[in-house]
């Protein structure tokens, strides 16, 4: 079953495309969701009112009367609002109280005097302070209620950023921790699944009614020592679950300590895209400027000194300079390289034919337009880019680190490298380009993998399964 209960129309004041509710429904319905919320904005400011808002009385209405329950036949529909500051103004309780919702989100968008967090002047203020206070009105909100779920109480982050200041919580992790447990004391989950959050898992353990899990995305060093036992000691007494998403994780978290017994693999799962047919990969290059006609290469990854794009260029030099057909390399993605790659590709041969496509939100046109995936990163643990790759019937060429090996196979669905070895990646570039028929086995091979092992659904299922393990006493599957 796939599901999102979270989205925005074009009644959202920042809504990015006016799309009406009945587009959303359609789109939704073609992407083959199963259930979704419309949940448009509605933000009360303490004295600006719902100015900013486009016609709620009428946003209300319309997604109730689009409302679909389960079982028609198709797409069920559920009606929600995002609520603002639901703590801050009356207007939002009688808001709430007198239409009909299926769920109600809270969020916290501006503070006192009518502040909208995302306008606020942080280069000229005292973050300190406002952190303190935003806090300070994130509680008041969870203690004043009237909502189902509290959204994103790590805002504030998301549009904070400027110059050399990146912002943190890491100094208000008592807040976190006094947020998260209230919320738990609120709601009574029966899981508190967290990501790496110690302090979600220390507030559930506080709280004292559910089982804590948390899922290890990343590979870090052994932990070792005194304090290495001690975080080992603590990580055992407050979590009851571990989903490691490689046999790689899986490794590191024993190293680390962690019981055997709480220690489950699972591996990432996600809904992928479609393989691209020639006149969808034809439309796919004329959208990024792309000449027909040729081997593209596609890495999806931000250029950052663990992703190894400085070799791969190099690399991919000495395999664009060689016989056969013409060879692109996409590089999808944006980091504190950017420059430095730009100029390094400006030097090499073959330099003009590596474009730098920047951040996207949307990859499906890259995977289309691409003959094969490539990534030969220093350290990986199981990147979804590989698994997006995969879904895609690209076949690729990985550097054998952590979990890649785990994702695609040896000669079966990929060509592997090492990080290191520039003449092994530019014979691996240069056969991948060359052979057709090579490209079409490896291709259909990671289609095949994908669709056993990483889909949305297999990931659903075992973690389903884990947490009536725990809740229950059931067998995990």
């Amino acid at each position: 079953m796939r599901v999102d209960l979270h989205m925005h129309t074009g009644y959202s004041a920042d809504a990015q495309y006016p799309q009406s509710v009945d587009d959303k429904i359609h789109a939704c319905e073609q992407a083959g969701l199963d259930i979704i919320g419309i949940t448009n904005h509605l933000d009360f400011l303490r004295s600006g009112g719902t100015r900013d808002n486009r016609d709620p009385e009428a946003c209300a209405r319309e997604v109730w009367e689009k409302r679909r329950p389960a079982g028609n036949g198709g797409i069920e529909v559920l009606a929600g609002m995002e609520i603002g500051q639901l703590h801050a103004t009356p207007d939002a309780d009688d808001f709430v109280r007198t239409h009909p919702f299926d769920m109600v989100i809270g969020s916290l968008h501006a503070m006192p005097n009518d502040l909208d967090i995302y306008f606020h002047d942080f280069p000229n203020m005292d973050c300190d302070k406002f952190l303190h206070e935003y806090f300070d009105q994130l509680l008041l909100l969870e203690e004043h209620g009237g909502f189902d779920v509290l959204a994103h109480i790590d805002y504030p982050l998301r549009v904070m950023k400027h110059g050399d200041y990146v912002p943190s919580f890491d100094q208000y992790m008592d807040r976190v921790q006094q947020v998260l447990r209230t919320c738990i004391e609120t709601f009574s989950p029966d899981v508190v699944h967290t990501h790496g959050s110690l302090s979600g898992r220390i507030a559930a353990r506080l709280a004292g009614r559910c089982k804590t899990v948390y899922t290890k995305h990343t590979l870090s060093p052994p932990r070792r020592g005194i304090k290495g036992r001690a975080a080992a000691a603590l990580d055992n007494r407050v979590t009851d679950a571990v989903i490691a998403v490689s046999r790689a994780a899986q490794d590191n978290l024993l190293q680390d300590g962690l019981d055997p017994s709480k220690v489950f693999l699972i591996y990432n799962g996600i809904t992928g895209f479609s393989p691209a047919g020639p006149e969808q990969k034809k439309r796919a290059r004329e959208a990024l400027g792309i000449p027909q006609g040729g081997i593209v290469a596609a890495c999806v990854a931000r250029l950052e000194p663990v992703k190894n794009h400085r070799m791969l260029l190099e690399a991919f030099a000495q395999a664009a300079c060689g016989d056969g057909p013409p060879l692109t390399l996409l590089l999808c993605g944006d980091g504190s390289l950017r420059q430095p790659l730009e100029d390094l590709a400006a030097r090499l041969p073959g330099g003009d034919k590596v474009l730098f496509l920047g951040e996207r939100e949307d990859v499906a046109p890259v995977y289309a337009a691409a003959d094969f995936f490539v990534l030969t990163s220093h350290s990986e643990n199981m990147p979804l880019t590989v698994l997006e790759a995969m879904s895609a019937g690209l076949p690729a060429l990985l550097s054998d680190v952590g979990g890649m090996s785990e994702a695609a196979r040896e000669n079966e669905t990929a060509l592997f490298t090492a990080p290191q070895d520039r003449q092994r990646t530019a014979r691996a570039l240069r056969a991948l380009a060359d052979d057709s028929a090579l490209r079409l086995r490896l291709g259909t091979a990671a289609r095949a993998r994908f669709e056993q092992t990483f889909t949305a659904q297999v990931f659903a299922r075992q973690t389903d399964s884990l947490y009536r393990k725990l809740v229950t006493g059931c067998e995990w599957e």
